[in-house]
């Protein structure tokens, strides 16, 4: 395991040069356990501690996808709507993000949908060519639950009654004392699959950034004479939940550290 709880499998280690062995690999499981050697078993135990090898190597690339951020993609109907969901999930998959729910999952368990919503970065959602229930009920959960939600329609793609309605409410629940209120929402109609993919790449990107901002640190360096100025600014930062450092400037040269 990593410092940052990710798993990692490797095979072999040689030091190079003054290059010490990593500290993580303090933690390491060896294979084979103990202090036996692969080159001192016999052919059929060999085999053996290879199947044995490769069904660990699976668990960990499994706990690593797991521990991968994932992206909500609610359902989508006919022609363009599906072509933009699938143009989606290559794109979000080829990048390293993992998208939920699976290939095989039914929208109609309201818990199911409720908690991969909890646990992804954000929600997209594709209205248009008429919706089923669950699908217009996956968008209202998605309002209620998720971090940030996209509403996306797709180029050619028309609004059934019960979808323009739905979406109606939720412009009318978004505003002070509604039910959605100081939700985060973007609504994007109108555009090319590209379009939508460069402006999902920042949304996914700005929402991972969010929920680890914890981790992140902002440096600011100054002049002397405008060490006031850092000040105040690292107060903006440190506000919205960033770690700001500035370091003491007493000489010019100091700027260089």
């Amino acid at each position: 395991m990593s410092a940052r709880g990710v798993p990692y499998a490797v095979t072999a280690w040689v030091p190079v040069g003054q290059n010490p062995q990593p500290k993580e690999f303090d933690k390491a499981q060896r294979h084979p356990a103990g202090d036996s050697w692969l080159a001192l078993k016999t052919p059929e135990e060999r085999l053996q501690t290879y199947r044995e090898f490769a069904l660990k190597l699976r668990d960990a690339l499994v706990g690593m996808r797991q521990s991968v951020s994932a992206v909500f993609l609610g359902p989508a109907v006919k022609d363009r709507p599906v072509e933009t969901r699938s143009r989606l999930m290559d794109e979000l998959e080829k990048s390293g993000h993992r998208v939920v729910p699976g290939p095989d999952f039914e929208y109609e368990d309201p818990d199911a949908v409720r908690a991969h919503l909890k646990s992804s970065l954000l929600a997209i959602h594709f209205p248009g060519d008429s919706l089923d229930l669950e699908g217009l009920q996956a968008i209202e959960e998605s309002f209620l639950v998720a971090r940030k939600t996209i509403l996306i329609r797709s180029i050619g793609s028309t609004l059934s009654q019960d979808e323009a309605d739905l979406l109606k409410e939720i412009d009318a629940q978004l505003v002070a004392g509604g039910r959605f209120a100081g939700k985060a929402y973007s609504r994007l109609d109108g555009k090319t699959d590209d379009q939508i993919w460069e402006i999902v790449r920042r949304e996914v990107r700005a929402a991972r950034f969010q929920k680890n901002k914890s981790e992140f640190a902002v440096g600011i360096a100054c002049e002397e004479r405008d060490l006031s100025g850092a000040k105040a600014l690292a107060q903006l930062i440190t506000e919205a939940g960033v770690t700001a450092r500035y370091p003491s400037f007493d000489t010019a040269a100091s700027i260089t550290e």
